[in-house]
């Protein structure tokens, strides 16, 4: 039986992640002539675009348990709002503790082509170009210079789609490890669409879109998965443009994050002077520097108290959120490897060790300020979070 991981924020659960499981599976009885238990390291309250997740992380980790995860534990924050760097550096690591065999992403390019430029950016040669452009070109964006440098040293763009820029992420962090990277091609809509989808398999992207306008998306996303989501409360940025609008207006002058330099803070207090709202402020904030997902988490991060040196370090503790009886197999032969890096009830975190309480409570941070922006006031109390249960099937 192999164990593979797949690193993921299924926000919300499509058709798309349903054949990447699915996929994951054909391939390891084809190489191996093995089973495999799957396991989903999840992005819990907020996510890479620096939004609060469209459906709680139990509701999500339900909908991927009936679509087939054996497993769904909690990547938290502030790595589940990170750039894609610390994004991979955090889910890499619990992949490592759990003792997965086998980390699996999507890709628009083959695996052989993600490995060699993942070792040209580890390169003596690209790291000193890319340090004189840095000197040269202060005012760029670090992805925005990495690109520029790569083009200019080997004549061809560095990424094909946004899945390859986490797939090279991926792969650096699990250099010397010991597990397998499958990569398996996305099919389907691109990232933030403006088209027809392709293949029946819309982006998470256009899904949301449907369910925040109070659409019908029965037809985006597999039956099992809408059944989960189809009472379940709804989430949205706007429900928290007060508390951004007044933080950003009154606290800005302390604000640390893990996107917060150069002056961010500054640009992101004129912005909020003349504007209310989340995505009014980001809009007005925006220049070549600062993307609006990197101007969102770092307006987040800051609001939960997070310092800029959080997602660097590595997690010392991840939530359980889903797992049948496969998967409840594998965490109890691991019970002694993993000792208490695996909390089961959130209010037994006090039981943790120094270090992992501490994330905890930055954790729960976060999920506190996501449960404001759920359109369900029932769901708005910080204390019930404390109280939620994994789903075992």
């Amino acid at each position: 039986m192999k164990f593979a991981a797949i690193i993921c924020e299924y926000n919300p659960f499509h058709f798309g992640h349903e054949y990447q499981i699915r996929e994951l599976r054909r391939l390891v009885r084809e190489k191996y002539g093995s089973e495999t238990v799957v396991a989903a390291i999840m992005s819990g309250s907020f996510t890479q675009r620096g939004e609060p997740a469209v459906f709680g992380k139990y509701v999500r980790a339900r909908a991927a348990l009936s679509c087939g995860a054996d497993l769904v534990v909690e990547l938290p924050a502030p790595w589940s709002m990170s750039g894609a760097e610390f994004f991979a550096l955090g889910g890499v690591s619990i992949a490592k503790r759990l003792g997965a065999d086998i980390l699996a992403f999507g890709g628009e390019s083959e695996l052989s082509v993600l490995k060699e430029n993942a070792k040209r950016l580890a390169s003596p040669e690209f790291s000193g170009a890319f340090t004189a452009a840095r000197e040269s070109e202060p005012g760029l964006s670090a992805n925005t210079l990495r690109e520029r440098v790569w083009e200019q040293l080997y004549s061809s763009p560095l990424y094909r789609g946004s899945n390859d820029i986490l797939a090279l992420e991926y792969l650096r962090a699990l250099e010397g490890s010991g597990i397998e990277p499958i990569c398996i091609r996305r099919v389907g809509e691109s990232y933030n669409p403006t088209g027809q989808t392709r293949s029946g398999f819309a982006s998470a992207s256009t899904v949301r879109k449907k369910i925040r306008a109070g659409e019908d998306f029965s037809a985006l996303v597999p039956e099992k998965a809408f059944e989960v989501f189809r009472c379940a409360p709804v989430c949205r940025t706007e429900n928290l443009d007060s508390i951004v609008t007044a933080y950003l207006r009154l606290g800005h002058s302390s604000m640390s994050g893990v996107e917060v330099s150069g002056g961010v803070e500054n640009r992101l207090h004129d912005a909020a002077m003349r504007n209310f709202g989340v995505e009014r402020i980001v809009g007005a904030a925006l220049e070549r520097r600062y993307s609006a997902s990197r101007l969102r988490r770092a307006i987040f991060s800051s609001i939960c108290g997070f310092s800029a040196s959080d997602s660097e370090r590595e997690p010392e503790f991840t939530n359980l959120l889903a797992a049948n009886k496969s998967g409840c197999e594998l965490l109890s032969s691991a019970r002694k490897r993993l000792g208490k890096f695996i909390l089961t009830k959130p209010a037994d975190f006090r039981q943790l060790p120094e270090k992992a309480r501490r994330q905890f409570e930055q954790n729960y941070a976060a999920e506190s300020l996501w449960a404001l922006s759920c359109d369900d006031e029932n769901c708005r109390r910080a204390d019930e979070l404390l109280k939620k249960r994994p789903e075992i099937l």
